[in-house]
Parts: structure tokens; sequence; C-alpha cells
């Protein structure tokens, strides 16, 4: 019954992969980065004059990105930066197991671990789209590995949090738990070791980063990560996420552990770096534009405190019937995948890019503004997107950092051939309030006065020059 589970969970995210009428929002401005990245360096350029191409993100992601887009033949296409995705996804679930199975000394148990991991709603909610949050995520969550009975280990460790801050820069965070462990350990010299190795490790390869981009990652990491917030949007995300079975069992088996025998918390980093790691990302969902795939790491760590916590407790009590609930609960939770398999078959091609191609046509080399979900359909065809984040765009014009001015001149000039949108004119000036409008206002103002409609369908409507 286990095995079934994993096998229909699996089954579910590699359908999910090549699921292309699906798409969530930054998958299409990751794509555009590293189609960019394969005809040129990153440099200033990039944020000083059009087409405009935006980042939050180090390298790493790109990096991986680019050498599957490669590999697979598919360099426009989502699929080979899903597979990055659900191959970091699947080697932190192994992760899982495995430290599970060292805890409890059942591979049972082990896989059910790694299966709380992948069925829970953060993981299921948010793989295998293509962006940066697994992959670094995975070494994070080595390093805690590296770590666990090994404290001495701290230079090791320290690598691979510097290598997750370069796929995405707040998982430089991982550190602080890591650090604070041990320090509880009483083990001062490899708490001072680490922070060094931190720093250096990360200070050698970011400084690397920005040498290489001409400074392009530096304004990336520093300009571009200033948001604003929203107390009320983040407590919604946490809420979701505290809500959940994974988030509800892992702190009942960190609660138990702390009355029961306060030591044994510090055992492994699992529990330390649960607790630090989901009131971190409880803060970072408050920033405007950030989702709910801040808590994938906490997520990974509480299914770790499940494991190596909880399931020893009850295993202690009764081993067989622990393993015999553990292979029904498995059963129970990996329905919503079978369910969703099943609704998914048939693949098929959105109408949208058969739609695209009869309608947009321009020389090859040409600027459209799009938004990103169509990324993939207009890249193919060998367009560049005039901004390759529109939502980062907006919020850089509001805050002075950046200026709409260029596209709205490009547009007005009918430099722009075509602009594809995945919303109407009037949907996109329908925003949610706590997330603010895709586009500036003024962009969107110059579209409807100079831009005809050419085509139109659910999901996708295409304007050119009046």
């Amino acid at each position: 019954m286990l095995g079934l589970a994993v096998l229909a969970v699996c089954a579910h995210f590699l359908v999910k992969t090549h699921d292309v009428r699906n798409k969530e929002y930054g998958e299409g401005t990751v794509l555009a980065m590293i189609h960019r990245l394969r005809a040129e360096a990153p440099s200033l350029s990039w944020v000083e004059q059009t087409p405009y191409t935006l980042s939050n993100y180090g390298p790493g992601f790109y990096a991986a990105g680019r050498a599957a887009g490669t590999l697979a033949g598919r360099p426009a296409s989502l699929v080979p930066t899903r597979y990055v995705t659900l191959a970091a996804t699947l080697a932190c679930a192994a992760i899982i197991v495995v430290m599970t199975r060292r805890g409890t000394g059942e591979a049972a148990l082990g896989v059910f671990a790694g299966l709380l991991f992948l069925t829970a709603p953060v993981v299921d909610g948010w793989v295998p789209a293509g962006r940066v949050d697994l992959l670094g995520v995975l070494a994070s969550l080595a390093a805690y590995a590296t770590l666990d009975r090994q404290p001495r280990r701290s230079v090791a460790a320290a690598a691979l949090v510097a290598l997750a801050s370069l796929v995405k820069p707040t998982e430089a965070l991982a550190a602080l738990p890591l650090f604070v462990f041990l320090l509880a350990r009483r083990e001062p010299r490899s708490a001072v070791r680490f922070a060094i190795a931190v720093g250096a490790f990360g200070a050698a390869g970011w400084a690397l980063a920005f040498w290489w981009s001409h400074g392009f990652y530096f304004w990336a990491v520093f300009r571009s990560n200033l948001p604003g917030f929203s107390i009320w949007r983040g407590y919604q995300q946490a809420y979701g996420f505290f809500a959940s079975p994974i988030a509800v069992a892992g702190f009942v088996s960190l609660a138990y552990a702390v009355v029961a025998s306060p030591s044994s918390v510090l055992d492994s980093p699992y529990p330390i770096g649960f607790a630090i790691s989901t009131l971190a990302a409880a803060a970072m969902v408050c920033r405007e534009g950030s989702n709910f795939n801040y808590f994938i790491e906490p997520a990974a760590l509480a299914s770790l405190v499940i494991g190596t916590g909880g399931l020893p407790l009850l295993t202690a009590i009764n081993r067989r019937r622990t393993i015999e609930v553990a292979a029904v609960t498995a059963a129970i939770i990996a329905v919503p995948s079978v369910q969703d398999l099943r609704a998914r078959l048939p693949l098929g091609t959105p109408a949208g890019y058969q739609t695209i191609a009869a309608n947009v046509s321009a020389p090859s080399g040409s600027v459209v503004l799009a938004d990103s979900r169509w990324f993939d359909a207009v890249m193919a065809r060998g367009y560049r997107p005039i901004v390759n984040d529109p939502y980062l765009f907006r919020t850089l014009v509001d805050r002075h950092r950046m200026d709409a001015a260029p596209v709205i001149e490009a547009l007005k000039a009918g430099a722009v051939p075509y602009v594809v949108l995945d919303t109407s004119l009037e949907g996109h000036r329908r925003f949610p309030p706590l997330l603010g409008p895709m586009w500036p206002l003024e962009i969107l103002d110059v579209i409807e006065a100079r831009y005809a409609s050419v085509a139109s369908e659910p999901g996708l409507y295409i304007y050119k020059p009046k």
C-alpha cells in the first residue's frame, strides 16, 4: 500500500510536469531569463534599457535550467525547468527518507515521512513549477542532514548554505538555525567555524556572481528585493500553512519532545530548524508579491521532525501497528494525487498556442509585451518580451527604482508589434487589492488607446497597433 501511494504521487508529479495547460506566473519570468542568458552574459544594461530582464535570484537555478533545456533540446519550453524542480523535490524527499530511516530503523517509516513531504499542500501546490525554490531548499536540507549527529561537519554544511543562497538569496537564512543548533549543543568551535565558513563561501560565491554579471546580480539582490509589506497578507499565507496537517503534526511532535524530554530537541538540527525557519517564513510572506512557497522548507523540516521525533515514539509503543497506520494514512493522503492525475489525462496543448501562431507574425527578434504565462509561446516563435517580470517591474516603478517611460514610448511608437495577455485589459484593471496590478496602470492606458484586439479566447488576448 505504501509503495502504491508513492508511485501514484510520483506519477501525479510527472504528468503535472508535462501539463502546460496549467502554469505558475513566475515560470515564464525564469524561462525568459534563461532564454536571454543563452544569447549574452548579464549586465546592468538589462535593467537600464529595454528589453528589461529582471530577477530577484542568484545564478544557480538559471544555470541548472539552461543545462536542462540544452540537454532536452527544448530551450523555449517550460518542461526542462520543471524537471529541475521535480528532481530537486524528489531529492529532498530522499533525504527525508534516509534520515527518518536512520532515526527509526524502519525503511517503511522513512518512506512514509518522505510521502508526508510530497503530499503537503504547500509542496503539491508548487511542484513542479519551474521556479528556483526547491533547488535552494535541497541545498539547505542537505546542510541540515550534514550536521545531523555530525556537528563537526560544519564547514561542509556552510558550503551547502552558501550554495543554496546562490539559488535563492533568502536561503542564507538557513544559517541562523544551524548556528543556534551548534551553540545549543555546546559546540562553540564548530559554531564559529560554521559562521566563518558561511561568510567566506557566501562572500566568494556572490563576489564571483557580481563580477561575472557586471553588477546585475548585485542589483537583483540589493535593489529589486526591497518590496513593500502587508501584515494581513502575511497572516493569510502563514495561517494556511499553520493549519495544514503537516504543520500541525510537526508542531505536536515538537511540543511533545519539549515537554517530555527537552534534551532530545538537540539530538538533531531539525526541531530548531523547523521552529526558526517557520518564523522566518511567516515574516518573509509579508513582503509584497511573496507566496506560500516560503513554507516549503518548513514543510520539509516538519517531515523530519515527525519522522525522527514523532514516529519513534509511536514505534516504541507498538512497532507493527505504527507501520500499519502509516500505510493506511499513506493511501489516504495519496487519493488527491490520484484524482488530479485522472483529471489531467489525456494531456493536451492549450488552444492558445495555435492562436498565437496564427495571429502573431513579426520579424524574429521583435519585442512583444506579454504576460508571463505566454512567454514560452512567444519565445518559441523567436520574439523577446520587452519586460520579463511584469509584476516585479510594476513594484519597482511604483517605488521609483525603474521608469516605465521607455516601455510606454515603445508602445506609442508602434515598436511593440503585439501585446499578448492572459487576462483582458479590463481584467488587468480589476486587480486583487492585496496584490496590486500586474502592470503599471499607465502602460495599460497606452495599450487601450493605441492597440486593437485581433484575437481573444479564455486565457488569451492579443492586441496590435491600430
